[in-house]
């Protein structure tokens, strides 16, 4: 290895984390017609509620029982607190 590689190796590192945490599994599948309630919790304490929205907010997959975070949502949970309040399926 030729040179300081520390720089590209943050750079991987912080690429891999970002892409690992976009979506979430639920542990049960949201009942039909009910809507997911996810917020994000700053380490200020303040919390932010995410709209269900495909540009910057969040997307539930009936299919994987997941939630997919997009935009400024994604930017804002990395390192902070997501929570997801649902009514599960029967």
């Amino acid at each position: 290895i030729k040179g300081a590689f520390g720089t590209d190796l943050a750079y991987l590192g912080g690429s891999i984390a970002n892409s690992a945490l976009k979506e979430f599994i639920l542990s049960k599948r949201v009942a039909p017609g009910s809507t997911p309630r996810v917020t994000i919790t700053l380490a200020s304490g303040v919390v932010q509620v995410v709209a269900p929205d495909s540009v910057n907010g969040y997307v539930y997959h009936d299919a994987t029982h997941s939630i997919e975070l997009f935009g400024s949502a994604l930017s804002a949970s990395v390192g902070n607190q997501l929570t997801v309040n649902y009514s599960a399926a029967p």
